[in-house]
């Protein structure tokens, strides 16, 4: 993986997300003239082709296995968890994302303040869903 420079100009791994630019050059507004609003975040594409019901799918199924045999601490187990969680969001199923993250935190994520964050934003719009609903 080679870094990836944000428009605020934090240094992320470049993992094929689509709103990352390549890698800046020498220039200083390099990173910002790289930048290009049309393209779109790898969730929207996910949804768009219909990817991330397979590739829960096969989350679930490989979890489903490992989940009988492994107990926490495990953080790999619990990055699988994180990942299931962002595709949950992405397929609209924001309760089975919050139950994941739950369950990630628990076996040791190695991105626990990410996956904090994550929790309480699928909490938040899970109770505006709620209020709305009444």
């Amino acid at each position: 993986m080679t870094p990836a420079r944000t428009l605020g100009g934090e240094d992320r791994a470049a993992v094929g997300s689509g709103w990352l630019t390549s890698t800046p050059s020498s220039a200083s507004t390099s990173a910002a003239a790289s930048f290009r609003p049309e393209r779109k975040r790898a969730g929207v594409q996910l949804r768009k082709n219909r990817l991330a019901p397979a590739v829960a799918s096969a989350l679930e199924s490989q979890l489903g296995e490992r989940l009988q045999f492994v107990h926490p601490p495990a953080p790999v187990v619990a990055d699988l968890l994180f990942d299931w969680a962002n595709l949950s969001i992405v397929s609209g199923k924001l309760e089975t994302a919050e139950a994941l993250y739950r369950q990630g935190l628990a076996f040791g994520m190695t991105n626990r303040p990410l996956a904090q964050q994550r929790l309480v934003n699928v909490q938040r719009l899970l109770k505006t869903y709620t209020k709305r609903a009444k």
